[in-house]
């Protein structure tokens, strides 16, 4: 069996994955495990069967249980449907996420709180994540920021204040248009000690707000504006961000000095 008739064998019959998650769960009997799977004794038999012709399951002391490549094959196929699973539901800011290596760790946004924009409430998003971020009580945040608004400026302001430093990584087209803008808050940035600025050469298509409590991420829309936010304290979301955050700083400069 190659590879694609071993991914038909295990998505073609939801009973098939189903006994297999519930040997990966608890070695059994047919009996035990079609009550377990709400299916007949005859069509758990028949998946079992069907199973252990491949090499999946084995029958031990007259138990099924997986077999070291079954339980292989199931933490596959349940983590590809978990992705697909999250994937739908989290739509709204994981289909505006750039692809990225490492990869997104999907599964890890399932308990994900996820804040998206309205045509009525088009700054609801960017409400959301510096009100959450107003509310942690973090030492340190490491950030990424394709934008830089009044919002997150007071935000972050509040947080230094607080006592934290902030490491922010954002384009250098944001730092000149800043600086146009306001060159005096601008100054006054750079001269904190609690803060450090890192501009990096291309545009950042997405944002992250990166501490030990919790990990935000931040979609945009075409016009660059943050049209969904997540916050999460999943371990795995965390170590992607990290990665990404010193990933997009290496390749970052300190920011020129004004005449």
């Amino acid at each position: 069996m190659d590879a694609h008739e071993a991914a038909n064998f295990v998505f073609a019959s939801p009973n098939r994955l189903a006994v297999l998650r519930a040997l990966r769960a608890d070695p059994g009997r047919p009996r035990g495990v079609a009550d377990r799977v709400d299916v007949s004794r005859a069509t758990a038999q028949r998946c079992l069967r069907a199973c252990a012709d491949e090499g999946w399951v084995a029958r031990v002391d007259g138990d099924y249980r997986l077999t070291p490549t079954g339980e292989r094959v199931v933490e596959r196929a349940c983590g590809f449907l978990d992705d697909l699973r999250v994937l739908d539901e989290k739509e709204a800011l994981l289909d505006r996420l750039p692809t990225t290596d490492p990869p997104l760790p999907v599964a890890g946004f399932e308990d994900a709180t996820v804040v998206t924009t309205t045509r009525e409430q088009p700054h609801r998003a960017a409400e959301a994540l510096t009100d959450r971020i107003r509310e942690c009580d973090a030492d340190h945040y490491d950030c990424l920021s394709p934008t830089m608004t009044k919002l997150y400026i007071d935000a972050f302001g509040d947080c230094i204040e607080d006592g934290a430093s902030i490491d922010l990584v954002c384009p250098d087209s944001v730092l000149d248009a800043e600086r146009a803008v306001r060159p005096d808050n601008v100054a006054r940035s750079l001269a904190l000690p609690a803060f450090d600025l890192h501009v990096h050469p291309g545009d950042l298509d997405y944002a992250l707000v990166v501490s030990d409590e919790v990990v935000f991420v931040g979609a945009y829309d075409d016009a660059n504006a943050l049209n969904a936010v997540a916050w999460t304290a999943d371990d795995a979301v965390r170590e992607w961000a990290r990665e990404r955050f010193e990933a997009e700083k290496e390749v970052a400069d300190d920011p020129p000095q004004t005449a």
